[in-house]
């Protein structure tokens, strides 16, 4: 048997309790973003993920309830396109699932079939937000169910990024950023956005009707996905699991940093959702009128390794600190999305 890394001691010996069997191996995998990840082999030859969850007084989410209440209710309803849900042990922050055999989806080798199959899943998850059991799941991480309630979410997270002082040369092109560029957007695009509603005669400030939301992933796209060998793609990663505003849904799918699509599959699996998850008509305006304060969060999120709170979630997935290259990194990142974003809002160039 290899040997266990110290930090892993410990959890191996949680997964044996769980699970009643002895651990064989236990390794740490590369990629996770907010959690740390490990793939376990158990007695049985059976394998397993273990994700141990991001734990700190200042974020208050738990992680572990959301991703593993979730899947189980998904699975318990028959969906078999997300990981298996074995066990769960909250007090030590960690849940096991299913390993999923398969492959990391690139977006220069997805498919017309890999766009059918990620709209089927947003409609199936429409379809399950309808039964009744659906109301006892919460919203997803940070659901926004009015654009007035969006646009407050960027001001809060605009506050977060502007820096006391510009400690180094990173912090003083960001304050630059801020100032040029994310303040001036978070202003234009609001008014742009609530412009378009007032033509499509939809309520700014009024919240989604029941109806009108749906469950979602709230950070979906074929970036937490895997095709397995049969050509199936297995969703991952419902840590901000919930209900959410299918428009968003639709925009992480088309802004997602980690996926680049090409217009036609954008094209194809805008027109799928618009088909599948419209439930009062009012869809395709409000996409088109919120995705560029969508895009502006995705400027704002690829900015936490700026923001101490927000860093200490990465810093632990890590297992190390961000450097200075890692700032800068995700300072140009953010400006190509807001160029990016630029480009796509007006006309929007995934429908219409």
């Amino acid at each position: 048997m290899p040997s266990l890394l110290p930090e892993a001691s410990p959890v191996a010996a949680r997964i044996e309790r769980l699970l009643g069997r002895k651990v064989r191996s236990l390794g740490r995998l590369r990629g996770g973003r907010n959690s740390r990840v490990y793939l376990a082999s158990a007695d049985g030859d059976q394998r397993f993920i273990v994700k141990r969850y991001f734990r700190h007084p200042s974020d208050r989410r738990d992680r572990l309830g959301v991703e593993f209440g979730g899947l189980k209710f998904l699975w318990k309803r028959g969906m078999r396109c997300i990981p298996e849900p074995i066990a769960a042990d909250p007090a030590g922050g960690l849940a096991l699932y299913r390993q999923v055999d398969g492959s990391p989806i690139r977006g220069s080798n997805v498919a017309e079939e890999d766009i059918r199959q990620a709209v089927r899943f947003l409609a199936d998850l429409k379809a399950l937000s309808r039964l009744t059991a659906a109301r006892a799941l919460p919203p997803a991480s940070e659901a926004c169910f009015s654009v007035a309630a969006i646009v407050r979410n960027l001001r809060l997270r605009l506050a977060a990024l502007t820096p006391s002082s510009a400690r180094t040369p990173s912090h003083a092109a960001l304050r630059d950023f801020v100032k040029r560029d994310l303040e001036p957007s978070v202003h234009d695009f609001g008014a742009w956005s609530r412009s378009r509603l007032t033509h499509a005669r939809i309520s700014y400030a009024a919240p989604l009707k029941r109806a009108e939301r749906t469950l979602s992933p709230s950070d979906f796209g074929f970036h937490n996905a895997l095709r397995d060998r049969s050509g199936g793609i297995i969703f991952l990663d419902f840590e901000y699991f919930g209900w959410d505003d299918p428009a968003k849904a639709i925009s992480d799918f088309l802004l997602h940093p980690a996926m680049r699509l090409c217009r036609d599959h954008k094209v194809r699996f805008v027109e799928g959702c618009l088909d599948r998850l419209d439930a009062t008509g009012h869809l395709a305006a409000r996409l088109s009128a919120v995705f560029p304060l969508f895009g502006l969060k995705w400027c704002m999120i690829l900015l936490n390794e700026f923001v101490p709170r927000l860093r200490l979630r990465r810093d632990f997935a890590a297992g190390r600190q961000a450097s200075e290259d890692v700032l800068d990194r995700q300072l140009e990142k953010a400006r190509r999305m807001l160029c990016q974003v630029k480009r796509d809002m007006d006309p929007f160039r995934y429908h219409g």
